[in-house]
Order: C-alpha cells, then structure tokens, then sequence
C-alpha cells in the first residue's frame, strides 16, 4: 500500500499468494502433486546430508593432516571434487523430482492455473518494472515458478529485494550457515 501510494496509484499487486489459494482451492489435485514434491524432496535432501556428512569428514579430517604438500593437496583437492560432484549430482535428483512433477500434472495446462497465469501475463505486459519483495524464499521460489513469473518479466528492469531478490537467481541453494542445532554442513 506505501508503494503504491508513493507511486501515485501507479503500481499493483499480481496477488500470488492470493491465487495460489485460489488454485489450490479449485485444483487439490494440483496441490497434492506438490505436497508429494516438496516431501520428496525433503526426503532426497535428508540422504544427501547422510552423504555429505561422510564427503565432509573425509576433507576435514584431510585438511587437519600433517603431509608434505605434494602428498597432501591432491588429497584434498580431490575430496573436494568429490564433494562438488556429489553436488552435481544431487541437483540432477532434485531435476528429475521437478520433471517427473511437470510431467505428471502439467501445470501449463490446469484450467484455473492457465486463467491466472494469463490475468498475471496480460498485468506484466502493462508495466514499466516488476518489484518482487522478501519472505519466506522456498515458497515465493514456489509461487513465482507456478504462474512462471520468470519468463513473463522480459527485459523490464525487476527491483527485488530479500527472499524476492534470491527467488530471481538462476540457482537457489538453501542452507542453515547458523543452525540452532549446532554446526551443519
């Protein structure tokens, strides 16, 4: 509202949380699907944490050894390899868990999705910027992939700031760097 009122009236709220409401409530379907995604994922992410602990020790435990240097930095140059391909490879899981959702609920093609999705487009196409604001990052991350707010903004100049600034990145990695249960990897 401060937003709008500073810009004259000239701003507008695309209301997703709002829609996706509204989705869900006329396409439990749609909703389901993502529950099972977002639990799978959950799940995919616990075993990749058993993983990495182990990827983790082994480099820790390296980088604390006394070894000439010859010996020991190909050691944990490649301990750390095997922690980035243990990444890459948990990106690929997570694709597949993304593909195998597109492929078996389609959202392009929901009815109530695509009616919003198209109001959504047709208000982009009426604007001169798009600003996208903070919260909880997985879920806007959810919400602005559902109506594919990314390929609708073009070339408009986007202000973001918080979660919505890091919703807007190519890849979005979430981690606990200050977890209350103590050190995480």
């Amino acid at each position: 509202d401060e937003l709008v009122a500073h810009l004259s009236g000239r701003a507008f709220n695309l209301q997703l949380w709002e829609r996706t409401e509204i989705v869900f409530s006329r396409d439990p379907e749609l909703l389901a699907g993502l529950r099972t995604r977002k639990e799978r994922m959950r799940r995919l992410g616990e075993l990749y944490s058993i993983r990495l602990g182990h990827a983790l020790a082994a480099a820790r435990e390296l980088m604390r050894r006394e070894e000439p240097d010859e010996l020991l930095e190909p050691e944990v140059d490649s301990a750390f390899a095997e922690v980035r391909e243990l990444d890459r490879y948990h990106l690929e899981r997570e694709r597949e868990i993304q593909h195998e959702f597109d492929d078996r609920y389609r959202p392009a093609e929901r009815e109530e999705l695509a009616r919003h999705r198209e109001e959504i487009a047709h208000r982009i196409e009426e604007s001169a910027a798009i600003g996208i604001a903070g919260g909880h990052v997985g879920v806007l991350l959810t919400r602005l992939r559902l109506f594919d707010i990314p390929s609708l903004i073009g070339l408009r100049p986007v202000i973001a700031w918080s979660a919505g600034a890091m919703a807007l990145g190519e890849r979005v990695v979430l981690f606990h760097d200050d977890s209350p249960q103590g050190f995480d990897h």
